[in-house]
């Protein structure tokens, strides 16, 4: 299961990255180059960017549940004081 949700969330930041980089005008940027190149570098900076885009959010979950765990810890030991 956790697989299916890091495959999903993978899949919207490469969503979001690709509309991220052709809202930033990237359409006027390679408008005198070959479609394969155009079509290659818009494939590679979307996912450069998506894979960063993951990386901050999986990083974003790991540390939210470590604090969860933590706070959980500290009411525990406040209680048996």
């Amino acid at each position: 299961m956790k697989v299916l949700f890091r495959a999903s969330r993978f899949l919207i930041s490469c969503l979001v990255s690709c509309v991220i980089v052709y809202l930033s005008g990237y359409g006027n940027l390679m408008e005198n180059l070959m479609p394969d190149l155009a079509t290659r570098t818009f494939l590679l900076s979307s996912l450069v960017i998506a894979v960063i885009i993951m990386l901050i959010w999986e990083m974003y979950l790991i540390f939210r549940n470590k604090i969860n765990d933590l706070t959980k810890r500290i009411e525990e030991l406040e209680q048996n004081k």
